[in-house]
């Protein structure tokens, strides 16, 4: 059941947010830095890699997991779609 009110939401957007434009989740291959297993056994050393110190009560934290596994498994599919084409090249210049 989701308690969260209005200014909890827009907080737990803005930290999502936060994350999305970091350069380092940009600029990185793989963008987001943790693998869905990751955020699923451990929401805090996920935060604190992000350098994001705030307190977040249980309810918060399952939301920001939820979104943290959604970009997780978003930077899965675009590695997975790198190294289809990448293999894809390959065998059409006849190189495997």
């Amino acid at each position: 059941m989701n308690t969260l009110n209005t200014y909890q939401k827009q907080r737990l957007h803005n930290v999502v947010e936060y994350v999305k434009h970091l350069p380092q989740v940009q600029a990185s291959d793989e963008g987001f830095a943790f693998d869905v297993e990751d955020v699923q056994e451990d929401i805090h050393r996920v935060l604190a890699f992000y350098e994001i110190d705030d307190e977040f009560d249980a309810e918060e934290l399952q939301v920001l997991a939820s979104e943290f596994q959604q970009m997780a498994e978003q930077a899965d599919m675009a590695e997975s779609s790198r190294l289809a084409a990448s293999l894809l090249e390959t065998i059409e210049h006849g190189c495997v």
